[in-house]
């Protein structure tokens, strides 16, 4: 279920920012690290990082809705690390709506149409 919504949630980002006019190159869903034992999902951004033709990145976390340590210490630092070693350009992580207004006040208007 999980992968399937994540895949889904690409699907709609992808047509809203075609629909804004933004064009980029292309748009690669990739996991980062997995926890334990159990088998992740695949392919894992440290093994399609260095496989980016155009040697730029824009990252967006989109399972999370708040920074933590694996949208901080992960991406934003380790997996920079691998960006830097293979000559990347351009290497960005978006923040996380954490708190802004925009963001809590969309929970809050889908609670109240619930």
């Amino acid at each position: 279920l999980y992968e399937r919504n994540v895949k889904a949630h690409i699907d709609v980002l992808s047509n809203l920012i075609k629909k804004e006019g933004i064009n980029f190159k292309d748009i690669k869903l990739a996991y980062q690290s997995r926890l334990g034992p159990v088998k992740w999902l695949e392919p894992n951004l440290s093994f399609v990082l260095p496989l980016c033709v155009s040697k730029k990145a824009l990252i967006y976390p989109l399972s999370f809705c708040i920074d933590n340590s694996e949208t901080i210490c992960e991406l934003d630092i380790e997996y920079r690390k691998i960006a830097n070693k293979s000559g990347f350009k351009y290497y960005r992580v978006c923040k996380c709506p954490n708190d802004s207004d925009k963001f809590v006040n969309f929970i809050v208007n889908k609670v109240q149409n619930l």
